[in-house]
């Protein structure tokens, strides 16, 4: 079949085609070592949460601050899209982000005990990824209670303009979960303070069962409690150590803890008041 247009008058207008620049795209940012982050702790590192970190853009480390970028990597394209891996997968890109890493950076290897600064491991967020970002990075921040403590200038500033002590990491009270936040020890009656963190297992490792972890654990504990009995038989200590649900998310680590009493009396004399 045939259209007719019959009765119509036509107007045909003619427009000059002017070609148009193509948009570029914005180069990929990649973090660097000593970046700067001001970004709030949150309550659950959920997905969402994750891409909320990552979105953040650096700021001026003379300024208030929580982040402070110490390790940069690159992804290899058939990582994926990081906010489809595994918590294994996650752990591996990041595994040079250790705790002893974490202090050599910040110029505390000789601590005898953990302190309150730990990793925050950050990854590009989907549109990220699809945009060309293979980064990751691995950020040191200071624990503060719940949130992440700001600070004005370097990490490394504070630390040598600092008391040592002020970074233990302490539970107000008789520590319950492996999410016991990390509290400054200044409550000799009711603090608890971190002796001992320790890795069980490289990130591929599979659960060796419920058991096993808290066996393990348990020894681990038991043993660095030891110098802090004060000679007692039955002295006090606590062990927390990664679930199951725990262990698939990347969480290999167990945590050992002592009543800070104890720990002050073993190390040096306690304070008065």
């Amino acid at each position: 079949m045939r259209s007719v247009v019959s009765g119509v008058a036509v107007l045909v207008t003619c427009v000059a085609l002017v070609p148009t620049a193509t948009p570029v795209a914005a180069a990929p940012r990649e973090p660097v070592v000593d970046a700067c982050f001001d970004y709030t702790a949150p309550k659950r590192m959920t997905p969402q949460a994750r891409a909320r970190i990552a979105r953040n853009s650096p700021v001026d480390c003379a300024k208030a601050h929580t982040a402070q970028t110490y390790w940069v990597g690159t992804l290899p394209a058939s990582f994926g899209d990081p906010t489809r891996a595994s918590g294994a997968a996650r752990a591996t890109a990041t595994r040079p982000c250790s705790a002893k890493a974490l202090a050599t950076y910040l110029g505390q290897t000789d601590r005898v005990i953990p302190s309150r600064f730990q990793t925050i491991t950050v990854f590009p967020t989907r549109a990220q990824w699809h945009g060309g970002e293979r980064w990751v990075r691995c950020d040191a921040i200071l624990r503060g209670g719940k949130g992440f403590t700001p600070v004005t200038g370097s990490f490394q500033q504070l630390i040598t303009t600092t008391d040592p002590d002020a970074f233990d990491f302490c539970t107000p009270g008789v520590p319950g979960t492996r999410t016991t936040t990390a509290f400054p020890c200044t409550k000799p009656k009711k603090n608890w303070v971190m002796i001992r963190e320790v890795e069980l297992a490289g990130p591929q490792k599979r659960f060796p069962g419920r058991k096993a972890v808290e066996r393990r654990s348990k020894s681990i504990c038991e043993k660095s409690g030891k110098a802090y009995s004060g000679g007692q038989r039955f002295h006090a200590w606590w062990g927390i150590w990664p679930t199951a649900a725990g262990w698939r998310q990347g969480d290999r680590t167990a945590q050992c803890f002592v009543p800070f009493a104890d720990y002050l009396s073993a190390t040096r004399t306690p304070p008065t008041g």
